[in-house]
């Protein structure tokens, strides 16, 4: 087999301001998703790394675990932490301490996850139902989108 055949070209991702050359996430996995095994991921080539998913509410807590799971080592270039929350408040609130305190360079904001542990309380997969989330004020002024507003180059006029 030529070994040019064997290799796949792919353009970088854009998140925001954000590229990642090697266009590959590793989804958020509880218990999976540790700072050892992203340096490990991270050890067998590039791309995006996302630690476990991590409740709002426990951030703004400052819940010892939690604030464990969203650490990075200092060679993780784009630092990346998925948050789940249920209500807009402690979702600001948890966004603003990341940014704030300079933990992450990108945000995930769980939207997806069919976990019935998730769903039962609003969460995960039933959060687009949740309107209330996709706008929240934050104590910044004025409703914009999360990502727009909690962008780590945005500045507030």
């Amino acid at each position: 087999m030529n070994s040019e055949a064997s290799h796949l070209k792919l353009p970088p991702l854009k998140l925001g301001k954000l590229t990642v050359e090697t266009p590959v996430v590793l989804a958020p996995m509880a218990g999976v998703t540790n700072k050892a095994f992203r340096r490990l991921c991270r050890e067998y080539g590039g791309g995006l790394y996302v630690t476990e998913m991590v409740t709002a509410r426990a951030l703004v807590e400052r819940k010892p675990e939690s604030m464990r799971i969203i650490e990075h080592d200092a060679d993780e270039q784009i630092r990346s932490i998925q948050i789940y929350g249920v209500d807009a408040v402690n979702v600001g609130k948890a966004i603003r301490l990341v940014v704030e305190e300079d933990r992450a360079d990108h945000i995930d904001l769980n939207f997806g996850c069919p976990a019935p542990k998730v769903t039962k309380r609003g969460g995960g997969a039933a959060l687009p139902w949740k309107t209330d989330l996709f706008h929240c004020d934050c104590a910044y002024g004025g409703q914009r989108s999360i990502a727009q507003r909690y962008s780590p180059d945005h500045q507030d006029a």
